[in-house]
């Protein structure tokens, strides 16, 4: 079923703060196929092997690569078996994807389809410092139900985490463009696109509970999915 007038219940912030998004990454699948299958590789080998250098010349990056691995719970690594690929290493080399910290501003887009609940973030987006540091409309806090880091809410993405969000937020508009469906299963599925350049199109999908599914009923269309 469609829902109709997203738009009516979709409000922007920007805000401060460290997140980490899941991205693809060029370099993850050679980097573990190379580890996978040389366990007892060092950064030499590494750097000679994969880098096509004398070994040295990037010796430093090379650590710094293989501590981020584990530091993100990609390798295992003991003095007898050498490096292993964990369960979210094999993961992140099948999908290239791996999760990167980053830190400034961002746009949260929130939907709050009922006054009686928490809104729900469907989207975060990167944006310009100074887009929060000097824009039109007034800084103020987000409520305190809303929790520190906003861990009261719903984020709806599984590519995204958020570490730390400043309260003092300003509120701000982007056109978009929403395709939002539920299902009898209480199942939602949202596409937002906006015409902001740089901004990438996402889609999420969650559940809501049945109180919010009879709210959320009441203005949709027939179109089951």
């Amino acid at each position: 079923m469609i829902i109709n007038n997203i738009n009516d219940n979709i409000t922007y912030r920007l805000v401060k703060g460290d997140i980490q998004m899941k991205r693809m990454n060029p370099w993850i699948r050679p980097f573990l196929r190379y580890i996978e299958n040389h366990p007892h590789c060092n950064e030499v080998d590494i750097c000679r092997d994969l880098l096509c250098d004398n070994g040295n010349a990037r010796k430093a990056a090379v650590k710094n690569i293989l501590f981020f691995f584990k530091q993100q719970g990609l390798l295992a690594y003991d003095s007898v078996n050498g490096y292993e690929l964990t369960n979210n290493g094999m993961a992140a080399f099948e999908s290239g994807n791996i999760w990167q910290g980053m830190k400034g501003a961002f746009a949260i887009t929130l939907w709050t389809p009922s006054a009686d609940c928490p809104p729900f973030i469907l989207d975060v987006q990167p944006v310009p410092e100074h887009w929060y540091d000097s824009g039109k409309n007034g800084l103020e806090d987000f409520p305190e139900e809303y929790g520190n880091n906003l861990c009261n809410l719903t984020l709806c993405s599984k590519s995204i985490k958020l570490d730390v969000v400043k309260r003092l937020c300003r509120p701000t508009y982007f056109n978009t463009d929403f395709k939002a469906k539920v299902n009898s299963k209480g199942e939602v599925k949202i596409s937002g696109t906006s015409s902001v350049n740089g901004f990438n199109p996402y889609e999420v999908e969650f559940k809501v509970n049945q109180d919010l599914l009879s709210v959320i009923l009441d203005d949709t269309d027939d179109d089951e999915f």
